[in-house]
């Protein structure tokens, strides 16, 4: 497989659908923030378009993006603006592992970081085998989060023979951190009849990769991702408990030009009619809401209700989601974000459900999905 081949051009045809209607100004994080065009979806498409690639600031701005996706939900020509940001992260915006490195080790001297993007840095400096690791490994246990070993291959012994035959793509981020959540995620769907299958040292499918400009990595770890799959075929579907993994795979094909040879699902929707547990009626509970996961808000937000729960999304200036830039302005937005979100979770008293491993790692009050539906190792 050829990384260079298979980089993609700008898609000009879809830039131009912009209208510069300016309704991304007011979902976009990075221009709350600044209140400078350049660092909304709109000027940055100008500047894909237009802007002279060797101006300094124009890579800054582009840098920047922390690739939420927020903008999409309300352009009303449908710009595919991920599409549009990663083209550049797979061409122009492409970096070296020692450039990743340096760009990282640069901003953990100037700019703070949150738990959630310190552990996310961290797993992608292992799989870079990184000097910044070392840097990284600290923060996190400075935020208390210990790293588990690095698993090089399956831990688990041959799967019995069952019922469905499936691959459960948990993600590096759990395995890393809460591997109690992957314990839980494997028992929940083998007592189901389900075949389980697993390759912890490939599961990732190059998440934040690509987004941080490792294209040929992010080729090369897709790669090891379907020969473990062919490994494992026949296969009836692929189910993914990491939500950013899961939007890693549906967008990779287009990308790579792989396809998965079976159906993608997230984990949540193995859960089914399964009401949950653990509220009596009319109890209140919060619901996380991140840029990976609003899509399934309303799916979420119906199983919690089935329970008699009075469910309230969290609000949309709070919704913040993984590091995908290596960027000191990008770092230090998911950083005031997720204090602003740490503080006002401060004074609700209503339980946090997620089904997203960031915000169990940002917030010591957040509960796993599997725990909501009473599943031991879930919470």
């Amino acid at each position: 497989m050829s990384a260079e081949l298979l980089a993609p051009p700008l898609d000009r045809h879809a830039a131009e659908r912009c209208t510069r209607s300016g309704l991304c100004l007011s979902v976009c994080p990075t221009y709350r923030d600044t209140l400078i065009e350049s660092y909304s979806p709109r000027g940055r498409i100008t500047l894909l378009r237009e802007g002279d690639p060797s101006w300094e600031s124009r890579t800054s701005f582009l840098e920047s993006c922390l690739k939420c996706r927020l903008c999409e939900d309300v352009c009303p020509t449908g710009v595919p603006y991920g599409r549009l940001i990663r083209a550049y992260q797979a061409t122009e915006g492409r970096r070296s592992p020692a450039e990743w490195s340096h760009q990282v080790t640069a901003c953990l001297r100037e700019t703070p970081i949150d738990p959630g993007s310190a552990a996310t840095l961290f797993v992608v400096a292992r799989a870079l085998q990184s000097p910044a690791m070392a840097p990284l490994e600290d923060r996190c246990r400075a935020h208390g989060l210990a790293p588990g070993p690095c698993v090089e291959e399956t831990r688990r012994p041959p799967a019995p023979e069952a019922g469905l035959r499936v691959f459960l793509a948990v993600g590096p981020l759990i395995w890393t951190f809460l591997q109690g959540l992957a314990i839980a995620a494997i028992a929940w769907l083998e007592a189901r009849n389900y075949t389980v299958l697993c390759d912890p040292a490939t599961d990732g499918a190059g998440a934040h990769l690509l987004e941080h400009g490792l294209w040929p990595e992010y080729v090369e770890a897709v790669a090891r991702f379907h020969r473990a799959l062919a490994a494992h075929s026949p296969l009836d579907r692929v189910i993914v408990l990491d939500p950013l993994v899961l939007q890693t795979l549906i967008d990779h094909g287009q990308w790579t030009g792989l396809e998965v040879p079976c159906p993608v699902v997230p984990f949540w929707e193995t859960l089914g009619e399964l009401p949950a547990a653990g509220w009596p009626e009319g109890d209140s509970v919060l619901l996380d809401v991140t840029p990976t996961t609003r899509a399934a808000t309303p799916a979420l937000a119906r199983w919690l209700e089935r329970a008699g729960a009075t469910v309230t999304p969290i609000p949309e200036s709070l919704r913040v989601g993984a590091p995908l830039a290596i960027h000191e302005r990008a770092l230090g937005v998911i950083f005031r974000l997720t204090r602003a979100k740490a503080e006002w979770l401060s004074t609700q008293q209503d339980p946090l459900i997620t089904a997203d491993p960031l915000t169990l790692l940002r917030e010591k009050k957040a509960r796993h999905l599997l725990g909501a539906f009473g599943i031991e190792g879930g919470s």
